[in-house]
């Protein structure tokens, strides 16, 4: 649980970072964009050890990268 926590706080920081760049718009949630990228990577894995359907995690992360930035830049 605490390193859990700890990425958490870790993908926040990244989030807010860019907002102070400029790379991710001022209006963005952080809190709801860091739900989206964690939640999309615990569904990956929830349908790959329940389903056995593991995506392949290079194409799944251009993709995931490809709509998160689109949408937030």
């Amino acid at each position: 649980i605490i390193l859990k926590f700890y990425f958490q706080s870790s993908v926040l920081q990244v989030i807010e970072e860019g907002k102070k760049e400029k790379a991710i718009r001022k209006e963005i949630d952080p809190y709801i964009l860091r739900d989206i990228i964690l939640g999309t990577i615990e569904h990956f894995a929830i349908r790959g050890f329940i389903l056995g359907r593991f995506p392949n995690l290079s194409e799944a992360g251009d993709h995931l990268y490809d709509q998160i930035v689109g949408g937030v830049a």
